[in-house]
């Protein structure tokens, strides 16, 4: 099958774009106001979401090189959080084998530290 870009993939992308931009950023510039995305990032995002083979995602590792303090370590760790508890999340909290599950995030730099209780 070929890859394309897909309805689905568009609203996959759309989600995580619109999921991070509700993220606040935690320290350094802009402290305390909502992470705001530049063109440069949402096309990233797009690029990694939007290409489909059939249902499945056809990007699995994506590569972002750019300069110094552009951004990336923010980026990436806004994307793993939208994996974590955002619109791409593993988890249901509802599943009575994730009902234990308590996620402490903390983005400080580079550190992102997650904190597991209970069962999973």
């Amino acid at each position: 099958m070929p890859v394309k870009r897909t309805p689905q993939g568009k609203a996959r992308a759309k989600a995580v774009i619109d999921f991070i931009e509700r993220l606040t950023v935690p320290s350094g510039t802009g402290q305390g106001k909502p992470f705001k995305l530049d063109a440069f990032q949402k096309l990233f995002i797009r690029d990694i979401y939007e290409p489909h083979i059939g249902a499945n995602r056809a990007v699995r590792r994506a590569i972002l090189s750019i300069a110094r303090k552009n951004g990336k370590t923010a980026l990436i760790a806004a994307i793993v959080l939208a994996h974590l508890v955002g619109p791409e999340t593993l988890f249901n909290a509802r599943d009575t084998r994730h009902r234990e599950f308590i996620t402490v995030l903390t983005a400080s730099r580079s550190i992102l530290v997650v904190q597991v209780a209970g069962p999973v």
